[in-house]
């Protein structure tokens, strides 16, 4: 992952800690192509009281008038379900994606 996109992605962690209470954990998710310009930042973000939906990968555009250059994925899974990522019971629909990095505060 390029330097501007990890800046941004540790940006948009920061911001998603203050603006909600019940983020527990936030990981990067890599993939094949993290170096590629034109992916999409990917965030994993572990929310207590999360729906138990599975994997739902939501996307968002760039946002340049933000400081958000790049657009981004954010994934949402309750703890119950991080853990089961983890084991890998609970797997990614894209077979290229895996948990990365967690990002702090």
């Amino acid at each position: 992952m390029t330097t501007g996109k990890l800046e941004t992605a540790r940006r948009l962690a920061r911001d998603h800690f203050q603006i909600d209470p019940q983020v527990r954990r936030i990981h990067l998710i890599h993939s094949g192509r993290d170096n590629d310009a034109e992916e999409p930042i990917r965030l994993l973000e572990v929310v207590e009281g999360a729906l138990e939906c599975g994997i739902v990968p939501v996307g968002f555009a760039p946002n340049p008038e933000r400081g958000i250059a790049y657009p981004s994925v954010i994934v949402e899974v309750s703890p119950r379900e991080f853990q089961a990522i983890r084991a890998g019971s609970l797997p990614f629909e894209q077979d290229s994606w895996t948990v990365g990095e967690e990002l702090s505060a």
